[in-house]
């Protein structure tokens, strides 16, 4: 195995048995590792006692035999291992264990905060996108994204890449083909979208990658709004965001763009770690 590390933070919760699906379709497609955290903590209603079965997930999909060898569970050329690790905040964590274990994405269900919980507590998914130092695929409460937990079948048709400027765009472009080309190799639209007052889209150039298409559009208004109607208007089943953290007070009352379109998308969102 030479393919990605694939990090699954869980709660050990059912509502996040779609994160982990897309994990795994990931990691088997790029014939890479996945790796399932569990922060140890006190009992929470409804959670399991031990990690999901992958070898019974693979089984439902149809990858593996419901007697599976050694020889056959090879053949993928993918593999998966659990960690639990010492009861603290997840958050830190988490945190901590990226940063002495690098991942190349990180994919979690996450409840976007609102509100004063701000000023008073971070979310799991807040934490890694600011300082996890990798892509973070997120999946908000309610929403099914692109890969069917209980068959493995991926639907990515569609792609909203939002575009600040080159070079968050280059990177944000770079880091989606680099995990999702795999995942769905043929049939994907993307549409880079800017939005601006003025009609002029940043100098970049649109990449040549056999089985997805790539187009264009500046859009007018607010950011969240624009990028948001992008997405509904062509049945987005991604929308991908290169992220600087928070700038201003204003961020930390209303939250940063990517955390207001995850409040609102109808489908998975994307970070990519980026710098001003």
């Amino acid at each position: 195995m030479s393919g990605p590390t694939i990090l699954h933070p869980t709660d050990l919760l059912p509502h996040s048995d779609g994160a982990l699906a897309h994990a795994l379709r990931i990691a088997l497609a790029q014939k890479g590792l996945l790796e399932m955290v569990h922060v140890a903590g006190a009992p929470v209603e409804g959670e399991r006692n031990r990690f999901p079965d992958i070898r019974s997930l693979l089984d439902g999909w149809g990858a593996l035999s419901k007697r599976a060898d050694t020889k056959e569970i090879e053949a993928l050329d993918v593999e998966w291992t659990t960690v639990h690790l010492p009861p603290e905040s997840p958050s830190e964590a988490l945190v901590r264990d990226v940063s002495h274990h690098p991942v190349d994405l990180i994919v979690l269900r996450t409840e976007p905060l609102s509100g004063l919980s701000r000023f008073v507590g971070v979310s799991v998914g807040d934490a890694l996108v600011a300082r996890g130092g990798a892509p973070v695929l997120l999946l908000a409460q309610g929403v099914s994204g692109f890969v069917t937990a209980s068959t493995g079948d991926v639907s990515l048709k569609h792609i909203i890449i939002g575009v600040e400027n080159a070079y968050l765009a280059d990177l944000a472009i770079d880091a989606t083909v680099r995990l999702l080309h795999k995942v769905a190799p043929t049939g994907v639209e993307v549409t880079l979208v800017h939005v601006s007052d003025r009609d002029e889209f940043p100098a970049i150039d649109a990449p040549d990658i056999d089985g997805w298409s790539f187009t264009k559009r500046t859009l007018t208004g607010s950011v969240t709004k624009a990028l948001l109607a992008a997405a509904d208007g062509n049945g987005a089943d991604l929308i991908v965001l290169a992220t600087r953290g928070r700038d201003s007070l204003g961020d930390a009352l209303f939250g940063t763009t990517l955390q207001q379109v995850l409040r609102d998308s109808r489908c998975a969102v994307m970070s990519i770690p980026g710098r001003s």
